[in-house]
């Protein structure tokens, strides 16, 4: 009696769906009023290297680059480790101080200038 029933609702939901699409016309493909515009021309070729790359075959340009990243890093130790000193000599109840909190952001900038700096 249950599989009757069963079959009865699902012939009647399928019957009701296909009525139901087939009431509905297709959505007809419409042409366009205006034609599509013309591909553009292509841009002009740019350089096959890369413009910084003059920097690599001058050797005064890379000595002068290695002494610059040396001393960002050897400012940035010096800075980190007064930092270290300063926060060993603070207690561990205390609360940083705003000149800590002023060094962690020197040194911080001091670390984003140097990453700059290294890349190629």
């Amino acid at each position: 009696m249950l599989d009757s029933r069963r079959t009865f609702l699902s012939t009647l939901a399928s019957a009701g769906i296909l009525t139901a699409l087939q009431q509905q016309p297709p959505t007809p493909i419409r042409q366009r009023a205006e034609p599509l515009p013309a591909h553009p021309e292509p841009a002009e070729k740019l350089p096959a290297g890369p413009q910084g790359k003059s920097n690599k075959s001058n050797p005064a340009a890379l000595v002068a680059r290695e002494k610059e990243l040396l001393d960002a890093t050897d400012q940035l130790l010096i800075k980190v480790q007064e930092f270290r000193a300063k926060l060993d000599g603070a207690h561990t109840a205390d609360v940083f101080s705003v000149n800590m909190y002023k060094q962690t952001e020197d040194i911080e900038k001091l670390a984003k200038q140097l990453k700059n700096r290294a890349r190629p």
